[in-house]
């Protein structure tokens, strides 16, 4: 997987950059993770800032890395700059519906009837 995502061409992470959704969106959506956007509020799941809630300013699709606000580290002469966090460490907590498209898209998995899991009656 680290191969492919390292030879792919410009645009073709488009599809990877899926995160998951909290418990409460999962069944709210039908789904168990959707593609992120500036917009969205995530938590942070690893590293550094594990446990820090923030509105994403800025995707980058192409290093599938993520810009959050409050996240953020001083450089030596005192700016400030915002840190880049991989999409895998990141569940998404309140989802941006203000893009009609995607909010067309979840509807049309909701609508779907959920597939029993294995074992279930």
């Amino acid at each position: 997987m680290a191969r492919s995502r390292k030879s792919s061409e410009c645009g073709c992470m488009i599809t990877k950059v899926n995160v998951n959704l909290d418990k409460e969106l999962r069944q709210k959506h039908g789904t168990r993770n959707t593609s992120v956007r500036a917009g969205d509020r995530v938590k942070i799941l690893k590293g550094k800032f594990k446990g820090t809630t923030g509105k994403i300013v800025e995707v980058d699709r192409n290093t599938g890395r993520v810009k959050i606000e409050g996240v953020e580290n001083t450089k030596v002469n005192g700016s400030k700059v915002l840190v880049p966090i991989h999409f895998s460490n990141l569940q998404i907590r309140e989802l941006d519906l203000k893009d009609k498209k995607r909010k067309a898209k979840l509807a049309a998995i909701t609508a779907k009837p959920a597939t029993p899991v294995k074992g279930e009656k």
